[in-house]
């Protein structure tokens, strides 16, 4: 037969086990806080990835419209010099023909 202190030790683990046991539905609950949590911070980031892939396309079509802008303006510019190479011309041509 096994010693008093054996009993007494067999006794205590059984003791700590019971209460690891009674544990065990917090401990779960905790586990399903946490996944919860963690699923809800996917959630956001991904939110948080669609916003930015977002904003990446407004910032991509504002650099077509600038680009665009831009062209017109240069095509803008070169009608100007043109003009004003006509005009430089067309008074040449005047000073010329009065003197």
């Amino acid at each position: 037969l096994p010693d008093a202190s054996e009993v007494q030790s067999a006794v205590a683990s059984a003791k700590a086990q019971l209460q690891q046991v009674k544990q065990l539905p917090k401990k779960t609950e905790q586990l399903y806080t946490s996944t919860v949590a963690i699923q809800n911070a996917i959630d956001q980031m991904t939110s948080g990835t669609n916003k930015l892939y977002q904003g990446a396309l407004k910032l991509q079509t504002g650099q077509d419209q600038l680009q665009d802008g831009l062209q017109t303006a240069n095509g803008k510019l070169d009608t100007a010099k043109s003009g004003a190479d006509k005009l430089a011309s067309g008074s040449s041509q005047l000073s010329a023909a009065l003197n």
